[in-house]
């Protein structure tokens, strides 16, 4: 009987607690029977996951410019590792960890895989470069991914518009969207908006303005005064980069007190992904407030933690990949994540229906039992990796 086919993720940005690359992709495929070598930036020891044996290096610290060194160290940390000439397929989650999958698979005689879940050329620039520059930053890096994708073996994505840009010259594509494993899923049922309880606890995420925090914590506080003070609204956010003091008492600490809304706000430290399910599962809506800038194009891993504990979702009318979702599955409602007032019309809309909402909840908990779960979600993935198909698309 032939050994199983050796999986090495690679990553010069995503923590060994990511979510997605660690807890969903590389959980599911250890959990296939693929033997699982993590490698990127992390402290030793500080997540386990079975079937996963995890490489961490230190990083070069915390500024953003360090990350663009970090392939040489990560390709380095894999050249060192015994048995690395036996991986048989290199997944890389960046731009630049994708370049070494690509060296080390011709190194190897291994496969090569580009999870490209971020529009690099696009929203994300604004972090990177000034307005001015955008625009031929965004053709230079355009081409760059077009030549990685075009070497790559398979190219995969959370979503069409991730994928759209580089089919033509890729090889093969393959749509892996970021839901949740059923494991997960057990034990973890949110009952969202029971009827007579005036507290609402609303799941927002990281707490940024790229996130739409700012305009949502208005939105909930609108949706109080309309609602003349029937309902306590609670926000719960998380603390963005930079440690739970930054969040707190800098700009977001600063704003929140400006505008009167430190009562609305839940404001906590980040948590370990094992524990974010059952948090999830205390409140009663979940939301995804992106603006335009990120919000068009966006696939958040969110929307399917959400509908995996029962939730009932608002979601950006402008979010191309999110609206038919909800038109599919009938779980929540849509607002203009940029307008206070169509936020607030949104909350009272689920608050004052309690049934409907709940109804809401139960549809997106059904529908990530039966179809939106990570095992149906990677069987392609798998299937290809195993070799039984040539062809992903």
């Amino acid at each position: 009987m032939a050994a199983p086919l050796h999986v090495c993720i690679l990553c010069t940005q995503h923590s060994p607690d990511d979510g997605r690359v660690t807890h969903k992709l590389g959980a599911m495929l250890a959990h296939a029977g693929f033997p699982v070598t993590w490698v990127g930036p992390g402290a030793p020891g500080s997540v386990r996951v079975p079937g996963i044996e995890f490489h961490p290096f230190a990083s070069f610290g915390r500024g953003r410019w360090s990350r663009l060194l970090l392939w040489r160290k990560l390709e380095r940390t894999c050249l060192a590792i015994p048995g690395i000439e036996k991986t048989a397929v290199f997944l890389a989650v960046e731009p630049d960890s994708a370049e070494v999958a690509i060296r080390l698979g011709r190194r190897f005689g291994a496969r090569a895989i580009f999870d490209i879940h971020e529009i690099y050329h696009g929203e994300m620039l604004q972090y990177w470069v000034p307005a001015w520059l955008q625009p031929l930053a965004s053709r230079v890096v355009l081409a760059r991914l077009r030549s990685i994708c075009r070497r790559a073996d398979l190219v995969m994505g959370p979503g069409t518009t991730r994928i759209d840009p580089y089919r033509a010259v890729a090889r093969r594509t393959l749509v892996v969207r970021h839901s949740l494993g059923l494991s997960a899923m057990q034990g973890n049922e949110a009952r969202p908006l029971p009827d007579g309880t005036p507290m609402v606890r609303i799941m927002h995420g990281k707490a940024a303005p790229s996130r739409g925090t700012e305009t949502l914590l208005r939105g909930a506080a609108r949706a109080a005064e309309l609602l003349d003070g029937r309902t306590v609204f609670k926000v719960v956010c998380f603390e963005g980069p930079g440690g739970a003091e930054a969040a707190r008492n800098r700009p977001f600490r600063a704003f929140i007190e400006r505008e009167k809304l430190l009562p609305l706000v839940d404001l906590r430290a980040q948590v370990p992904f094992s524990e974010m399910m059952p948090i999830l599962a205390t409140c009663d809506i979940g939301a995804i407030a992106y603006g335009r800038d990120f919000g068009v194009r966006s696939l958040p891993n969110r929307i399917f933690e959400y509908m995996a504990v029962g939730l009932p979702v608002i979601v950006p009318d402008y979010a191309a990949e999110l609206r038919p979702i909800l038109s599919r599955f009938q779980c929540g409602v849509e607002a203009d994540m940029e307008d206070e007032e169509s936020i607030a019309m949104a909350i009272i809309r689920l608050v004052t229906d309690r049934a409907a909402a709940r109804a809401m909840g139960r549809r997106g908990r059904e529908a990530s039992l039966l179809e939106l779960n990570m095992e149906q979600e990677i069987a392609p993935l798998i299937a290809w990796i195993g070799g039984r198909t040539e062809a992903s698309t």
